[in-house]
């Protein structure tokens, strides 16, 4: 899958109000963790491939991540 460029990312989790289509649960952009582990990274720990260890455990849980799944 081709890598989305950050305005059509952000289009698509405002269009689907950052919930999952998939589950259906409410999700967090990679950038809100990516900024709270810059200001506070040893309560927050950020990697951006999700490194265990190297991030706070919540965060691919509950990341928003545009996805070439439709739901059913």
């Amino acid at each position: 899958m081709a890598t989305l460029d950050i305005a059509t990312r952000a289009k698509i989790f405002a269009r689907d109000r950052f919930t999952c289509r998939y589950c259906g649960l409410r999700t967090v952009p990679e950038a809100v963790f990516e900024l709270l582990g810059a200001v506070y990274p040893t309560v927050i720990p950020f990697h951006p491939n999700w490194k265990g260890g190297s991030t706070h455990p919540v965060e691919p849980l509950v990341i928003a991540e545009p996805d070439h799944v439709v739901p059913g």
